[in-house]
């Protein structure tokens, strides 16, 4: 109807803002026939109290005031925060199908070996690293998805919140958790926190629970309803860790892009940024949690981003990777430039001198470089056998036994493939161990059993699996 009109006495209703915008958001709650019972007895009110005298002065000082506040619509806001998790609960089905075809790879393998330990003790079989790459390789996928769909939905809720603060500023606080829990769930999304379970997925669950009980708040508040504020997030007990992870998180947020197209230009801070972050990377557990943001992704996002750089830049971007500590990210790093199909061939040679430089740099005598905090676990060999060949790795292993024969117990731990523990009724995870599944190209199983002899000249260790040494090493 014409503004005229609209202002006309007989369509006016005194309202205080918020419930103004209430009853235009929801029409079908407030019709007019309700409306005008209200106005009536408003007038009712006046004609008994005559105690609210207005000068047109007054009334038109009201009228400024009144278009001159904030617009706010709670309804829009519903929407925004609604496509948020309708958008998470979506791309999170992608995911946890991948994890699903995981568990049933898993299932499939261990269900085709039956064995158990000297200790009567089920042995679990992991797939061969061939059949799980792909899946690991499609749930990277469906992560780096859904955060680039969530991000313009949770901004454009974080616009609306914005919004609702400088409309009315007493409901800060609700506005303040809705946005965390959005930034929350946003997070959650981007990682996969569940086991090998795919219904394992309790904090995604719990974030998404979260936006629901925090916008239910938000707009109770809004209507003028008795509603505790919400409590300020908690401290983290580990404020520090969590953090690092968070700037972790927002650094493979901004490579991740390079590795999605070819055409963007290389950019040297990023990619110096990325490669330092795989130091951090290297804390991280190896599970399927983490396969988005472990010291492999992380090598591969950087470089990714030094992939339109010239070729001096290239080579001497190796030469910065190989100094790069530990020597597990500096081997993860080599790896990821040599294993790119468009890495040109004198990067890829490169590479490989890198790769046995460090081999021959190593002082593998000194019982520190045989820590998981250092060596990163047996990843590090079998990527330093793929860039070179198992009898090269074979050799300064077999020297510093030779050496130093009561390293073979550290050696042989350290060698050893990390396995999970699952309850078979559930498939939960129920803990982790290190396990032999097969006899790695490059070990040196010869001088192994020689240095455990000069150890331990009582025990026989000729005919013993390399399981059974293992286990002699962890007594």
């Amino acid at each position: 109807m014409p503004a005229e009109e609209n202002r006309n006495f007989d369509n006016l209703l005194l309202l205080c803002t918020q419930h103004s915008y209430e009853i235009d958001d929801f029409p079908d709650r407030f019709p007019a026939e309700m409306l005008r019972e209200w106005k009536a007895a408003q007038i009712r009110e006046y004609d008994q109290v005559h105690s609210w005298p207005l000068t047109d002065s007054e009334a038109e000082e009201v009228l400024t005031v009144s278009e001159d506040e904030p617009v706010w619509s709670t309804l829009e806001l519903v929407r925004q925060v609604e496509a948020v998790r309708l958008t998470a609960q979506r791309t999170r089905t992608a995911t946890r199908a991948a994890v699903t075809s995981w568990q049933e790879l898993r299932k499939r393998t261990q269900a085709g070996f039956l064995g158990w330990d000297d200790d009567g003790n089920d042995v679990v079989v992991e797939p061969a690293p061939v059949e799980v790459e792909p899946i690991k390789r499609r749930i990277v996928a469906t992560l780096a998805a859904a955060d680039e769909e969530l991000t313009p939905k949770v901004e454009a809720a974080r616009v609306e919140l914005a919004a609702a603060r400088a409309a009315h500023p007493q409901l800060q606080a609700w506005v303040d958790d809705l946005g965390r829990h959005l930034v929350g769930l946003q997070q959650v999304a981007a990682v996969w926190q569940g086991g090998s379970d795919p219904d394992d997925d309790d904090a995604f669950n719990q974030a998404l629970a979260g936006v629901g009980t925090s916008i239910g708040g938000l707009l109770n508040r809004a209507r003028g309803e008795a509603v505790t504020a919400p409590e300020p997030p908690p401290e983290e007990p580990r404020a520090a860790e969590a953090d690092a992870y968070a700037e972790h998180l927002q650094l493979l947020q901004e490579g991740r892009p390079h590795h999605r197209v070819d055409n963007r230009p290389y950019d040297p801070d990023l990619r110096y940024r990325l490669a330092a972050a795989t130091a951090y990377a290297m804390t991280l557990p190896r599970t399927i949690s983490s396969i988005a943001v472990d010291v492999d992704a992380t090598a591969e996002l950087a470089v990714a981003v030094s992939r339109n750089a010239d070729l001096s830049e290239q080579l001497r971007l190796l030469d910065e990777d190989a100094r790069r500590e530990p020597l597990a990210a500096a081997v993860a790093l080599l790896f990821a430039t040599a294993r790119r199909s468009d890495t040109p061939t004198e990067v890829i040679e490169a590479a490989r001198r890198r790769a046995l430089e460090l081999l021959g740099s190593t002082d593998w005598e000194d019982s520190r470089n045989w820590t998981d905090e250092l060596l990163g676990g047996p990843r590090t060999f079998n990527e330093l056998a793929a860039l070179t060949s198992g009898d090269t790795v074979a050799a300064p292993i077999s020297d510093a036994l030779a050496a130093r024969p009561e390293l073979v117990r550290l050696i042989l731990v350290a060698c050893a493939q990390w396995s999970e523990q699952v309850d078979r009724q559930t498939w939960q995870t129920t803990g982790f161990t290190r396990r032999y599944r097969e006899e790695p190209t490059w070990l040196p199983v010869s001088a192994i059993r020689a240095a455990a002899t000069q150890v331990d000249p009582d025990t026989a260790f000729a005919d013993l699996p390399l399981q059974h040494l293992l286990d002699w090493a962890c007594c």
